[in-house]
């Protein structure tokens, strides 16, 4: 998830990038585009539409607890659900917010469909 979040935080500092949401979709969402176990990620900055992997994925119904990281700062952390392809997926959502920019990432929890 640290990954991640500092590659979206490098990718959407690029103004412009914004301009072109199709490119950076496909370069914001790579470093998890094949993580094992991430279905579904989103980055939001401000009041924009969240971009999110997979496309127009809606983020996951999700009780979050609050933690503190030394290496990230505050970190939401919790368990919930995500339609994807039909299907409501058990997962687990970690989301981070910081310097105006909100990254999530939904992770399946193996074994588990609702």
């Amino acid at each position: 998830m640290s990954r991640f979040d500092r590659w979206a935080h490098r990718v959407a500092s690029a103004e412009a990038a914004w301009a072109n949401r199709d490119a950076l979709e496909e370069t914001a969402f790579t470093p998890v585009r094949h993580e094992p176990g991430v279905v579904g990620a989103w980055i939001q900055r401000g009041a924009h539409v969240p971009l999110a992997f997979p496309r127009g994925a809606a983020l996951p119904v999700a009780v979050l607890s609050s933690l503190r990281s030394p290496g990230l700062g505050d970190v939401e952390v919790g368990r919930g659900t995500m339609v994807r392809r039909a299907q409501t997926l058990a997962v687990t959502v970690i989301a981070i917010e910081r310097d105006g920019l909100r990254t999530t990432v939904a992770i399946e929890e193996e074994g588990e469909e609702r």
